[in-house]
């Protein structure tokens, strides 16, 4: 249990998009400050698709080459947190992305962001 709390501290710590990507405020006529660059789900979408990639090539490379049986505890010891932490990094971008869009709309609804 102290395992699974552990990843997903980690995880939720790690992501950046949670911590450092802001939506835009819903307040009219406000200043809008929020994020409009892609660059951090972007990373998280890296980061994530790395790890689910590296944990599954990980579990499919150990049952291949042994087949007995014996290594299953260690391969899942090592490819469960990685899937889990890389699901919780797509999730981010997901959330990061979405932020960034809803920003950028509003951008462009708001004249002020506009070039003449």
């Amino acid at each position: 249990m102290r395992v699974v709390a552990l990843v997903v501290v980690v995880a939720l710590v790690a992501s950046c998009s949670f911590a450092t990507v802001t939506g835009p405020r819903s307040t009219p006529g406000r200043y809008l400050e929020c994020t409009s660059s892609r660059v951090m789900p972007v990373a998280d979408l890296v980061a994530g698709a790395t790890l689910v990639t590296a944990g599954l090539g990980v579990a499919y490379y150990d049952r291949r080459v042994e087949d007995d049986g014996s290594t299953g505890t260690k391969t899942y010891a090592i490819t469960l947190p990685a899937i889990a932490v890389g699901v919780v990094f797509l999730a981010a971008s997901q959330y990061g992305a979405s932020r960034v869009t809803r920003c950028r709309a509003a951008r462009a609804a708001d004249r002020r962001w506009t070039t003449p």
